[in-house]
C-alpha cells in the first residue's frame, strides 16, 4: 500500500485514481494482468462475475497473493516471464493490464516491448491493453523523483531498470503494434489505452 499510496502520489505523481481509471475503463469479461504486485488494482476492477482473471508474473507469491484478493471471478495463475511466451491462446482475452510493472523489467524499452507482441497475440481484435511506467525521460520527473529514480536503478538490486525508458520510446513502440493508441504523461509515468488489431 505505501507504494499504490505514497510513492505514485507524492513521488511519482500519477495517483492510484489515475490507474484504478484504466481499469474501469478497459477491462474485459477475460482479462489478464501482468505483474498484478498485491492485487490492489486488478481486484477492483470491474470484470463481470462470470469472467476470467489471468495473473501473470514470474513469482508465485505475489500471484498468490492477488489471487486472494480477487473474488467471485474465476482466477488462473500464470508463473512465466513478461518477456517470454504467454501460455495463453491466441485472440483469447478481452483486455490485458500491465500497471507499473515495466520499469521494473531489464533491458530498454525495445527490449521489453516483446511483451507487447505477446500481449498483441492473445487479445482479441479490438481487445484493449492499457497499463502505466515510471519513465526517466519524456516525462515530468520532480527533482525527488530523479533521486528517487537513481537510488532504485543504482541500488536496492536494480529494483529499477529505467534508466533508458523514455516517452517517446514507448510511444513508438505502441503504435507498432495496435490502434487507438493513446498515451499521456502523468507526473513521472507513461499512461496507455490501446486496442489490438
Amino acid at each position: 500500500m505505501t507504494v499504490v499510496w505514497l510513492s505514485q502520489r507524492y513521488i511519482w505523481r500519477c495517483p492510484a485514481s489515475t490507474v484504478r481509471s484504466l481499469y474501469e475503463r478497459n477491462v474485459g469479461e477475460r482479462h489478464l494482468d501482468i505483474g498484478p504486485g498485491t492485487g490492489y488494482y486488478v481486484s477492483r476492477a470491474p470484470v463481470p462475475e462470470n469472467g476470467v482473471v489471468h495473473l501473470l508474473d514470474l513469482n508465485e507469491v505475489p500471484l498468490r497473493r492477488a489471487a486472494g484478493r480477487v473474488k467471485k471471478r474465476e482466477t488462473r495463475i500464470h508463473i512465466a516471464d513478461a518477456l517470454g511466451e504467454f501460455p495463453l491462446e491466441d485472440a483469447s482475452l478481452d483486455s490485458v493490464g500491465c500497471s507499473m510493472v515495466m520499469h521494473c523489467i531489464p533491458g530498454d524499452m525495445a527490449t521489453k516491448s516483446a511483451m507487447f507482441d505477446e500481449v498483441a497475440r492473445v487479445l482479441r481484435p479490438g481487445g484493449r491493453f492499457f497499463g502505466a511506467t515510471i519513465l526517466s525521460d519524456g516525462v515530468d520527473n520532480s527533482r525527488a523523483a530523479r533521486k528517487v529514480l537513481d537510488v532504485y536503478n543504482n541500488s536496492f538490486d536494480n529494483a529499477f531498470h529505467n534508466t533508458k525508458d523514455s516517452f517517446a520510446d514507448l510511444q513508438r513502440e505502441l503504435e507498432n503494434r495496435f490502434t487507438d493508441v493513446d498515451v499521456r504523461c502523468c507526473g513521472s509515468a507513461g499512461v496507455w489505452e490501446v486496442s489490438a488489431k
